[in-house]
């Protein structure tokens, strides 16, 4: 042996870089995983959206990458969907 011990490598892991921000949702805030973000995201691995603020197929068609999808966003419910859940409780028309 040479006497020289090694150092260990510098700097941080790949994700402890990125912006905090790109840990979590860029629609509602909630905590992404890596992996999500990996599988999901857009090329610099930020989701735009999430499970919490968005829908399966909306999420596997792009939406989570900032992707415009063919699907309604659950953000934005129509009013007749509203009063039809509202009157579905109550049992009235």
């Amino acid at each position: 042996m040479s006497g020289t011990q090694r150092q260990a490598p510098s700097g941080n892991a790949p994700d402890s870089t990125a912006q905090p921000e790109a840990k979590t949702c860029q629609n509602c805030g909630s905590h992404v995983s890596r992996k999500f973000r990996r599988i999901f995201g857009d090329r610099e691995n930020v989701a735009h959206r999430c499970y919490d603020c968005d829908s399966n197929t909306r999420l596997y068609r792009g939406s989570a990458a900032g992707k415009d999808v063919d699907r309604a966003d659950p953000r934005n419910r129509d009013r007749q969907s509203d009063d039809y859940e509202r009157d579905w409780r109550t049992g009235e028309r």
